[in-house]
């Protein structure tokens, strides 16, 4: 069974990913609201991957 630190890194790593490429797709530089946006959508990944670990452990405890 996976830790609850493993979805998170997953989550995470999946969000870091795509805002490389997002970034990496801008023409013009980086402006502050790029990095607030890259801030506030690794935060949330990571509140998605520790909800998403919780909701695979309260349904593995209802099973087990």
């Amino acid at each position: 069974m996976m830790d609850e630190s493993v979805w998170i890194l997953f989550c995470v790593g999946i969000a870091a990913g795509l805002l490389r490429i997002w970034i990496r797709s801008q023409r013009h530089g980086l402006t502050d609201a790029h990095y607030l946006i890259v801030a506030v959508t690794l935060v949330l990944s990571a509140g998605f991957g520790a909800l998403l670990a919780s909701n695979i452990v309260i349904a593995l405890g209802y099973v087990g």
